[in-house]
């Protein structure tokens, strides 16, 4: 005897991995980040400016504060607590205002199983996003990457993106940032897929994007330019470091600090057909 399903739980079905991500959740914690950094006390800050800069450096005018402590009593009279970020930090908080508690705490444990005390990586979640969680993976370079023929390779003949002494990442197609149609087909896909986690270079450096947009955190960089690490520190007169706000939007395309990425995108919306005369 045929069993009938109904057809309403059938497209409930289909579409409930699809609708999971909260685009809207994710966005507002973008802007949360935003408003704290453009406020009077803003309480995130870069792990590197605390280590390297904040908590060896005396503040300006005393002989015993540094400049860590002198922040820190000013975020206290706000009953503020600090928060230490870096890039994929900033990345992981937004990924989890988006994804569905059960989603987000099934990524941690699937990433404890496989790379157990190792903090997230932005190749890691990435890998975990495509292969367990329906996510799609693209891959984008520049004209200036390094070893770009070694990356084309992968990403036209084996439709991946290689990770050095990791799993490589299923891609489902390249774009070039030297083709302006590509450059073209990339943003039409970036503002369809709305959001997306991303990483450059096999994972040196980690962001988001929203819409056309990649929003990142800079780690070496204090919670305001009052408190930021001066350009004549030895790091910079290295060439280290770059002149940077704590957090930066800047549009993918023009996006020039690395040359080879890759992004996954949820899965798309699952839209239920029109009925007909039924």
């Amino acid at each position: 005897m045929a069993v009938c399903v109904p057809t309403v739980a059938i497209l409930l079905l289909l579409a409930s991995p699809a609708t999971a991500f909260d685009f809207d959740g994710a966005r507002r914690k973008m802007r949360a980040f935003d408003r704290a950094y453009a406020g009077e006390s803003c309480p995130f800050y870069g792990r590197m400016w605390a280590s390297v800069y904040a908590r060896r450096t005396p503040a300006k005018g005393s002989k015993k504060r540094t400049v860590w402590q002198r922040w820190v009593q000013d975020l206290r009279k706000k009953r503020l607590k600090p928060r230490g970020l870096d890039c994929t930090l900033y990345a992981q908080a937004i990924l989890a205002a988006g994804m569905a508690a059960d989603d987000y705490a099934r990524l941690r444990e699937e990433h404890q199983r496989l790379w157990g005390a190792r903090g997230f990586a932005g190749w890691s979640v990435a890998h975990i996003l495509t292969t367990k969680h329906g996510w799609q993976a693209y891959a984008v370079i520049g004209p200036a990457a390094p070893t770009r023929h070694y990356y084309i390779y992968h990403f036209r003949e084996r439709s991946r993106y290689p990770v050095w002494k990791q799993p490589d990442i299923k891609i489902e197609a390249y774009y070039r940032l030297d083709d302006e149609r590509d450059r073209m087909r990339i943003e039409k896909l970036m503002r369809r897929r709305k959001f997306g986690w991303g990483f450059s270079e096999g994972g040196i450096h980690t962001w988001i994007t929203s819409g056309v947009n990649l929003k990142e955190c800079h780690y070496d960089k204090g919670p305001s330019p009052r408190y930021d690490m001066p350009e004549s520190h030895a790091l910079f007169q290295a060439g280290n470091l770059r002149v940077n706000p704590l957090f930066k939007t800047t549009r993918f395309v023009k996006f020039t600090d690395y040359s080879v990425h890759l992004i996954v995108f949820p899965p798309e919306r699952v839209t239920a057909p029109r009925r007909g005369g039924e």
